[in-house]
Order: C-alpha cells, then sequence, then structure tokens
C-alpha cells in the first residue's frame, strides 16, 4: 500500500445494513509498516460513502468507526470521519505484523465498538466503564462500507495489509445450541 497518496477501497453494505441486522460484527486487518517512514499511515474501518479518490477524513466518507496506524508507530481511532479521535498510550515498532480488530455491537439503541491490538483490548473511553466506547443517543454512524484506506502525512512508503476479515459474532443462545447439537449427534453415533 503506498502511503504517498490519500485513497481508499471498499465494499458495499448499503444502507441500513447494520440497523436492520442488528448483533455484533469483528472486522479486522492485519498492517505491517517495513520501515518508521513518518506519520503516513494505513487505517481501516467504517465509512459512510467511498470516494476512493480520498481517505477516510474526507466528508465524502465520513461515518466511523475507523482506525489508522501511522508508520512511526501511532495508532489513532476515531469515532467519526474526522472526529471523536483517541491516541493509544502504546506505540508499535516498524518491521511486525500488527493486527488489528474492531468489534462493533449495533444490538442496543446506542452502538458501542472496542478496538484489539493483536488480540488485547484497549482503552478508547478513558476507562471511566470498561473500553468501549458508546455514541451519544441519535448519534450512531450512517455505515454503508467497509474500507482500507491510506493518508499521506510528512513522508510516505510503501506499508502492507492483510488477511481482511468481516464477521458476526454468534449470539450466546446460538453458540450453546450449536454445542448442545453437536453432543447430542456424538451421544447418537455412540449408540449405534
Amino acid at each position: 500500500m503506498d502511503t504517498t497518496l490519500n485513497q481508499m477501497a471498499g465494499i458495499s453494505l448499503g444502507s441500513n445494513y447494520f440497523t436492520t441486522n442488528p448483533g455484533v460484527y469483528q472486522v479486522s486487518y492485519t498492517i505491517t509498516h517495513p520501515t518508521n517512514y513518518g506519520a503516513s499511515w494505513v487505517g481501516f474501518g467504517f465509512t459512510g460513502g467511498l470516494n476512493v479518490s480520498e481517505n477516510f477524513t474526507h466528508a465524502d466518507n465520513a461515518a466511523g468507526p475507523w482506525m489508522f496506524y501511522r508508520a512511526n508507530g501511532q495508532v489513532i481511532v476515531r469515532a467519526t470521519g474526522s472526529g471523536g479521535s483517541v491516541t493509544l498510550s502504546s506505540t508499535y515498532a516498524a518491521a511486525a505484523p500488527r493486527t488489528f480488530m474492531f468489534e462493533l455491537d449495533t444490538t442496543n439503541p446506542q452502538w458501542s465498538y472496542n478496538l484489539y491490538v493483536d488480540g488485547v483490548v484497549q482503552d478508547l473511553n478513558g476507562a471511566t466503564a470498561g473500553t468501549a466506547f458508546t455514541y451519544a443517543a441519535g448519534a450512531n454512524p450512517n455505515i454503508t462500507n467497509l474500507a482500507i484506506g491510506t493518508g499521506f502525512s510528512t513522508a510516505g512508503g510503501t506499508s502492507t495489509g492483510d488477511n481482511f476479515t468481516f464477521t458476526l459474532v454468534p449470539e450466546p443462545s446460538h453458540a450453546v445450541m450449536l454445542g448442545v447439537s453437536a453432543g447430542m449427534l456424538a451421544l447418537r453415533r455412540r449408540r449405534r
């Protein structure tokens, strides 16, 4: 991914996808910066549009949540296109791949999300009540796309992105039913 440009690519989910299909969704992406070439970045997340000639901060793409990982190791998470910034307290050295995962919960009237880095949940709200960021009443983002993108800032380079995934987390009741069903099948096979 060339970070000398502001650009993005994505997948359209259509309008109102998360309101008509409430659930807990996970979207993850592995990003590697081969060297520390400055503040340019690779990011991913949810957008409200898909202007591929711009990045996540542009008004055409604003929605959120989204995050960006700078080549200097800094990680910033935003609740909207250009607002609601949280800078993680840890920085991450170049050359090692980092896997970032958003977990977006749209089952409640006020949506919330967590961010994980290499499987470790990050504090997005100052630890006042857990780690998740929760949108204010009536402020859920108008998400229409999943996207990846790059942003140029002072110096650019080439980074890589791998393993972009989007999944629906099964509800606990469904997971229990799947477990019980598997157990019953195993019992039935033993009785034969």
